[in-house]
């Protein structure tokens, strides 16, 4: 099975999943539990990710979607890359966009009006 979600993309979302599971370590290690962070499993953001997560990521063989464009638009924070990348237990990182909390589709554009095609 292919997963893809979104993860540890606000503060608030990281202290709230994990009160409501006391028992985990961290935001994670609940999806870890339950079986889903494999190497087929993509998490979007994980902007609030400890190096714990990042650690468990790699151990994994996880993918991590990064999508800056809906980050700052939520000023949700910045997703640590260079910790993500750590030569010593790096993580696929690939570029996300997340519309629901953004102007725009394209990671390509600057721009956020949006534009007619040219005929």
């Amino acid at each position: 099975m292919i997963l893809q979600t979104h993860i540890a993309e606000s503060r608030d979302e990281v202290a709230f999943a994990t009160s409501l599971f006391p028992e985990r370590k961290d935001l994670l290690d609940i999806y870890d539990h339950y079986g889903l962070v494999k190497r087929r499993t993509m998490l979007g953001h994980c902007v609030w990710f400890s190096d714990s997560e990042f650690a468990r990521a790699h151990e994994r063989d996880a993918s991590i979607a990064h999508c800056p464009t809906s980050n700052l638009f939520l000023g949700s924070g910045l997703f640590r890359l260079r910790v993500a990348k750590d030569e010593k237990r790096p993580i696929h990182v690939g570029l996300g966009t997340d519309i629901g909390a953004g102007t725009i589709f394209s990671l390509l554009r600057r721009s956020t009006t949006p534009t007619r095609s040219r005929r």
